[in-house]
């Protein structure tokens, strides 16, 4: 269950979010975006969103992926030690799962 647990839940939805948050500011358009939620909120939204989203949230994101990825060490369940094919497997499916998951619904 751990190997389900770690790479099934936080691997897949931290992808999730990375390829949201890419996305409705990169592909969908941060102005259009800026200026639905300006239209729901009835309020103007100043420059730091704009920043915040445009820029800051998808660096963060991509550091905080490349160091998971940089320390990352097999899963262990107690004294065993899952095989390299097993994390290569769920990853490879993980990935599919997501990349079919965003490529259907945009």
């Amino acid at each position: 269950m751990d190997i389900v647990g770690t790479l099934g839940g936080d691997f897949i939805i931290y992808l999730m979010v990375v390829v949201q948050t890419v996305g409705v500011c990169w592909i969908y358009g941060l102005d259009r975006f800026v200026r639905d939620i300006e239209f729901m909120l009835g309020i103007k939204l100043s420059a730091y969103w704009k920043i915040t989203w445009a820029y800051i949230i998808p660096i963060v994101l991509i550091f905080i992926f490349s160091y998971a990825m940089a320390t990352y060490k097999a899963l262990r369940d107690g004294d065993y030690i899952y095989p390299a094919a097993a994390t290569g497997l769920f990853f490879y499916l993980s990935l599919t799962e997501t990349v079919s998951k965003h490529v259907y619904f945009y």
